[in-house]
């Protein structure tokens, strides 16, 4: 930031007047403002920054002291304050020289950036370069300001696509209340692919907090208008979820940066080995969806034809050598649609072909091969 012409040296006749220092104000003001005006510069670097702060830093507080000795602890430390700055005046003239060195000494509009370097005619000089050499080996800060607003479609909730995304499901046992309606909740678990986490630790609670949002959103949030008017605009009246309302198994997976091949297995009985699967690998959208066939179980368990045929209505391919032992269909999956095309097919497959039932739990087995970066 650009410092006005003499807003430092007002500042400080201003403090001269007020404190009753006017002359030190005046003298103090020429002094920090002469640089602007005279060619002389020094190249300060850290260490003299340095000395200048460890000075400044010991003559505030021999000040401090001698004030305190003389006119009492209170008043002598509230006079120190007083005098602050000219006791620190040292440390502002040494920043103020090093920063009114020009690192280029050319025009700012004629700056151009290039392959991560500002040049300058015959001049170049790296980002990192530019900020050593004008804040000195402490270095500093640039800051950059911006925004990016998607564009309204009404088509998507909320009428605004996200510009972030990551792959990622949950799972629920709910039990409900036939008398009364209430759904609860009773396990929930979720998978989330983060790409690269940073900090685990947030990511799992990133996780965790947008499950209790989504568990708020779905059963108990509600804004409720009457007459064009919000009647339950405030904690007491709008219901969201306690600590009461959480299942009691809530999980979160969190993993990084997916696998080379992955696949999750939705079993409807694992004593009879009944099971729908899909497999995929990271970078593609083909989905490979299976289910079990006879070469898989047990001669008490096998399919008959009948369940045989109704695998092929449902849309299912019949077990093919060279493309797969079970009844198998490939998905390419680039829409929402798609996925829950993909969702009804496993959950008819797991209730109409292989005995399911609508009380019993669904098994689920979750295999994410480490990719080779990882």
């Amino acid at each position: 930031m650009t410092i006005p012409p003499f807003l430092i040296g007002a500042a400080l006749v201003f403090w001269g007047w007020q404190s009753g220092n006017l002359v030190a104000g005046i003298a103090l003001g020429i002094v920090l403002e002469a640089p602007r005006y005279l060619k002389f510069r020094l190249d300060l670097g850290a260490v003299e920054h340095s000395r200048i702060a460890d000075l400044s830093t010991i003559g505030f507080v021999a000040l401090t002291v001698l004030l305190a000795a003389n006119r009492g602890i209170s008043r002598g430390i509230l006079e120190a304050f007083i005098w602050a700055p000219a006791a620190l005046a040292p440390v502002m003239l040494a920043q103020l020289l090093a920063a009114a060195a020009s690192v280029l000494k050319s025009d700012p509009a004629r700056l151009e950036l290039r392959a991560g370097k500002v040049v300058s005619q015959e001049k170049s000089l790296s980002f990192r370069e530019v900020m050593r050499l004008y804040f000195a080996d402490t270095e500093g800060e640039i800051v950059g300001r911006g925004f990016f607003k998607v564009p309204r479609n009404i088509e998507v909730p909320l009428g605004y696509p996200s510009p972030f995304w990551e792959i990622g499901f949950g799972a629920a046992e709910v039990e409900v209340d036939e008398t009364t309606g209430v759904v609860k909740i009773l396990k929930y678990v979720s998978l989330t692919d983060a790409g690269k986490m940073i900090h685990p630790l947030q990511c799992h609670g990133q996780d965790e907090g947008a499950a209790v949002f989504g568990l708020g959103l779905t059963l108990f949030e509600d804004l409720i208008y009457q007459d064009g008017q919000l009647v339950n605009p405030n904690l007491v009246d709008y219901r969201l979820p306690r600590f009461g309302d959480l299942p009691g198994s809530f999980r979160t997976h969190v993993a990084e940066e997916g696998g080379g091949h992955n696949f999750i297995i939705l079993r409807a009985d694992e004593a009879k080995n009944y099971y729908v699967q899909f497999a995929a690998s990271r970078g593609e959208t083909t989905v490979r969806a299976e289910a079990v066939s006879n070469l898989y179980l047990e001669p008490a368990h096998m399919l008959s034809p009948r369940r045989s045929k109704a695998l092929l209505a449902l849309g299912w391919n019949p077990p093919t050598p060279g493309q797969s032992p079970n009844f198998y269909r490939d998905w390419e999956v680039r829409d929402e649609q798609t996925r829950r095309e993909m969702a009804r097919l496993a959950i008819r497959t797991l209730v109409e072909i292989y005995g399911l039932k609508p009380t019993e739990a669904v098994g689920l087995k979750l295999h994410l091969q480490r990719s080779e970066a990882a």
